[in-house]
């Protein structure tokens, strides 16, 4: 057999190597072609997918009523967002839609949506949900005030505005300093007590010591008349910022001191008395409650909750 010569072996590699890279510019030539399919595909689906986010936005949600659906397209919005881009001029303020009776970020509607058509039409569809109720500090219907209220405005029962024959009883609340919310709470429990046993309105005022009647004045720049005017609510939040604490530490520490969890003497727990301890539970929940909503009543108390976010209020 008759040997090679080297010719012919540099011919039959450079044959070799023509065909592989033949094979190569196929396969790079078919995978182009893959990619180019792949991206058309890409493309025809995501023209798919707005118009079925275009079609799904115009839907709108009271069909019945037939009104105009204010809904905005992604394609107009698009367009709208190029459009001021190109033009550069800036668009005079539009009139934002009234802010929300609730607490947090104080934001009107226009500024989360950032489009006033959309901020209107969610303040039409949401005019009857349940507002998110007021900071403690903002409120004027407090526990205690509901039941003084109810006290002086019973049903069937009104409040006595005619001249009483006999002698008032006199009410033994008495508020002296120095002021701890211990001493606030009962000066409140004794009065509310005394309006619901007499049916007689009394004025808190009254009934403050003469050295805290001057300490209050002199505090809060108040007139003689501006002093015995001064509503419950008023004097409460007053009274609430006197007693503020200046830390959570100190926060938790006027709980313990005012509001204790107490059991019967000689209570042993079993299934027949496990009824007791949940209602002295109760019991306990309520005075937390009241403690713990007569600190808040003044604003600058909420920096000083011991955990959890100041949005989490008492409702």
């Amino acid at each position: 057999m008759a040997t090679p010569s080297i010719m012919e072996v540099m011919q039959a590699m450079f044959n070799n190597l023509t065909n592989n890279m033949n094979i190569n510019n196929s396969l790079r030539a078919e995978i182009n072609n893959k990619i180019d399919e792949m991206q058309s595909l890409n493309a025809a689906a995501r023209i798919e997918m707005f118009e079925l986010v275009d079609q799904r936005s115009r839907r709108s949600t009271r069909a019945s009523t037939k009104t105009t659906s204010r809904a905005v397209s992604p394609k107009s919005l698009v367009a709208q967002v190029s459009a001021k881009l190109e033009s550069g001029v800036q668009e005079p303020p539009v009139v934002e839609t009234p802010r929300i009776n609730s607490f947090g970020p104080d934001l009107s509607l226009t500024q989360v949506f950032r489009d006033k058509d959309a901020a209107d039409h969610f303040a039409e569809e949401n005019a009857m949900r349940r507002q998110c109720a007021p900071k403690v500090s903002n409120r004027d219907n407090t526990h205690a005030y509901r039941d003084s209220y109810n006290a002086t405005h019973r049903p069937n029962d009104p409040l006595k505005t005619e001249s009483f024959t006999r002698t008032t009883p006199e009410c033994k609340a008495k508020l002296k300093g120095p002021l701890t919310l211990k001493k606030c709470l009962e000066f409140q429990k004794d009065i509310l007590d005394f309006q619901n046993k007499y049916n007689v309105e009394v004025r808190h005022t009254s009934y403050l010591s003469d050295e805290l009647k001057a300490e209050m004045k002199a505090r809060f720049d108040l007139t003689d008349s501006r002093f015995y005017s001064m509503v419950t609510q008023d004097l409460e939040r007053y009274l609430s910022e006197m007693v503020a604490p200046v830390c959570k530490a100190e926060f938790l520490s006027m709980l313990n001191d005012t509001v204790h969890f107490s059991l019967p003497q000689g209570y042993i727990p079993t299934e027949q008395t496990l009824t007791t301890f949940l209602y002295q539970l109760l019991v306990y929940k309520e005075r937390m409650f009241r403690a713990i909503e007569f600190i808040l009543l003044y604003e600058g108390s909420d920096a000083c909750l011991p955990a959890g976010s100041t949005e989490a209020h008492l409702r």
